[in-house]
């Protein structure tokens, strides 16, 4: 019997929920399938990882550890294998996919609760450095498996087993990560002295991920999915507390994006904090079929959110970074519409970049929230949003 999933589950669900009740995901199972495997000659791979490293949750306390390394490559040629903050508004999805996929990731199974094993091997330290680090790889086989897409990190590596990996160059930690790992912190503590120090955020995820912050009696290497959500919840709550008792912007103020077939709209309007976020997945993206699905997730000024959605946290840690630079708050919906084109998932990483540009295009402003409107839907293309939305004042509503 075929079974029918309603496309707002999917796309409320992202493959990580299961709430269809299935075992597997058949949409990610259809995007791992896009890819060929690297081919590799040889045992022994030498490269320079990026850094890149993914600890998965399968199996939990005993984990996978995987160090990807683009085979052949050294020093700053490395970087863009992982770089985030670099591709955005340069790298295509055919070139992210490609980028990853010529990649090998060395995966090896660890005791999540000894995290101080892999600090002396200087793998943690070398998957936390700021620059490419060598490393020496020694498979038991070619890699196997293609590219695997997952919905809050960016697509991983095909996979060799690792029975020996060796760090031959020197990693480069920022200075207050050095002092942290010697020190009795908690991990929140920790993870908001390095958003405080200027760290960015992917290497406190690294640094978080791989257990080097937090209570040194307390410390476990922590699922890079969890590591995440968590890194972007820590310090948008912190944010949040101070931005809350700010002024209120003077006008409604609305800004506007795109990347990677991703669209965001972001109106700010007078009132007290709060945030609605709503996606839009146009039929047959990674999410929905042959017909549209909504997500909407709401979050008061005292932080209460209906449910947690990684690409909602990601979006909100850098709009709350910008109402703090700006010293204001807001009553703010964030509108996502991914299009047709946006055929693979390829992590969270973009709604948090995308978020952090997005501010540096305010495409109207005005006293009134029609107006606010009406040059929202400037950009509803496709009419889709119209459609979906439907009036002017339903989607004041949000506010």
């Amino acid at each position: 019997m075929v079974v029918r999933i309603p496309s707002s589950l999917c796309a409320e669900c992202k493959g990580r929920r299961r709430l269809c009740g299935l075992p597997e995901c058949p949409l990610l199972d259809r995007q791992r399938s896009l890819k060929p495997v690297l081919k590799i000659a040889g045992r022994e791979i030498y490269g320079a990882s990026p850094p890149s490293v993914v600890v998965g949750e399968s199996g939990y306390p005993r984990v996978s550890v995987m160090l990807g390394v683009p085979p052949g490559k050294s020093g700053d040629e490395s970087r863009e294998f992982e770089d985030p903050m670099g591709w955005w508004g340069r790298a295509q999805l055919r070139d992210i996919l490609g980028l990853r996929a010529s990649m090998v990731a060395s995966a090896a199974r660890v005791d999540a609760r000894n995290p101080l094993r892999l600090y002396e091997q200087e793998l943690s330290v070398a998957a936390s450095s700021l620059r490419p680090v060598d490393v020496e790889v020694k498979a038991d086989g070619p890699p196997v498996g293609g590219v695997s897409m997952d919905p809050l990190d960016l697509p991983h590596p095909p996979l060799v087993r690792a029975v020996g990996v060796r760090v031959s160059g020197s990693p480069l930690l920022p200075r207050r990560l050095e002092q942290l790992i010697f020190d009795d912190l908690s991990a929140d503590r920790a993870v908001l002295e390095l958003s405080g120090a200027g760290v960015d955020v992917y290497t406190i995820i690294r640094a978080f991920s791989m257990g080097l912050l937090g209570e040194r009696r307390r410390r476990r290497l922590v699922p890079t999915r969890w590591a995440i959500t968590a890194v972007d919840t820590i310090i948008g709550n912190d944010l949040l507390r101070r931005v809350r008792s700010m002024p209120w912007v003077t006008a409604h103020e609305l800004y506007f994006t795109e990347y990677l077939w991703n669209r965001f709209a972001v109106l700010i309007s007078p009132g007290p904090l709060s945030v609605a976020w709503v996606e839009i997945w146009h039929p047959f993206t990674p999410w929905a079929s042959g017909e549209p699905a909504v997500v909407i997730d709401r979050e008061n000024w005292r932080g209460e959110v209906k449910f947690l959605d990684g690409g909602y946290q990601a979006a909100r840690l850098s709009l709350l970074r910008y109402l703090e630079s700006r010293g204001r708050s807001g009553s703010v919906i964030i509108i996502r519409e991914v299009l047709p084109e946006y055929y693979v998932t390829v992590g969270n990483w973009h709604i948090r970049e995308s978020m952090s540009h997005v501010f540096q295009n305010m495409v109207a402003r005005g006293e009134g929230a029609p107006e606010a409107v009406k040059a929202l839907f400037k950009y509803d293309v496709s009419g889709i949003l119209r459609q979906l939305m439907g009036k002017q004042a339903s989607i004041m509503n949000y506010l």
